[in-house]
Parts: structure tokens; sequence; C-alpha cells
């Protein structure tokens, strides 16, 4: 199980709740934090949300985290596979 800190620790389960337009507000808020090991954890699940807003939003936040989302490149890669062109362009 993940362990959060801080404001992490109050956004991060949020992107899994069973609102997508909850899931989406946290994981852009996740995405304006550094990339701390939970902040890829969950940013890296939502890449694989059944939505495509989720998953848009998932990797354009690790788009913005740029360098510190580097242990995320093979999701990244994964994710330019989707069949959502918008996530797609996001997974660049």
């Amino acid at each position: 199980m993940l362990r959060f800190s801080g404001r992490v620790k109050r956004r991060a389960p949020l992107a899994g709740d069973a609102d997508e337009h909850v899931r989406i507000n946290a994981i852009e808020a996740l995405g304006l934090k550094r990339g701390s090991a939970p902040v890829l954890a969950a940013l890296v699940e939502a890449l694989h949300d059944d939505e495509d807003e989720v998953r848009f939003s998932a990797a354009l936040a690790l788009a913005r985290l740029g360098p510190d989302a580097e242990p995320a490149t093979s999701e990244l890669v994964e994710a330019l596979q989707d069949g959502n062109r918008y996530v797609v362009g996001r997974g660049f």
C-alpha cells in the first residue's frame, strides 16, 4: 500500500475516486506537485483508467512534471498506443 504525506496524502487517494470528475481534479492537482513516488504511482495508475479524460489528465500531469516523471517513461510509451488521440498527444 502506498503511503502519502501532507497534501499528497489528501489528493492521491482521490485519484481513485468513483466519480470521474473527482479523479480528474485530483490528477490535475497531483500534476502540480513534485514527482515523488506516491504522486507518480497515482498518475501511472490513472493512465489505465476506463475514462478517456482521466487518462488524458494523467498523461498531461506527467508531462508537466518533466524530468521528475522519468520513472514513468515506460508507462507513457504504452500510452502512445491509447485509442484516444488526446492521450497519445500528451504521451509525447
